[in-house]
């Protein structure tokens, strides 16, 4: 999967803004802080989602974005609102909820009216 996002970034001409990487089974293994994150169709196969997401809360810059996706297919609303939920106590708030086809999907950012030290 990695490698037909490196090549559709090497198509676009947008290789040199966009960084690949294969996270480690228990975190995500990098510590830049980025503008933008994409979870697309894997949070639900994710064993601690609310570990996964606060590690992505605090990689990402005050005004950075992360964009879950997730297959409608596959997660019931009900499994999709607990997802928000577990985002909004890892700090995370939601701030649309963009038009994917065959999806249900939410942009995020970090919530800075709450302190997420407990």
């Amino acid at each position: 999967m990695l490698q037909m996002v490196r090549q559709k970034a090497v198509k676009e001409g947008l290789d040199s803004r966009i960084i690949t990487h294969k996270s480690e089974p228990d975190r995500i293994g990098i510590s830049d802080r980025v503008n933008f994150a994409l979870a697309f169709y894997m949070v639900h196969e994710v064993p601690n989602a609310k570990g996964f997401l606060k590690e992505i809360a605090s990689l990402l810059k005050s005004d950075g974005k992360l964009l879950i996706v997730e297959p409608l297919f596959h997660v019931s609303a009900s499994s999709f609102k607990n997802t928000l939920d577990t985002a909004r106590s890892a700090g995370l708030k939601s701030i649309s909820e963009p038009g994917i086809r065959f999806s249900r999907s939410v942009l995020l950012q970090p919530d800075t009216s709450i302190s997420t030290q407990a």
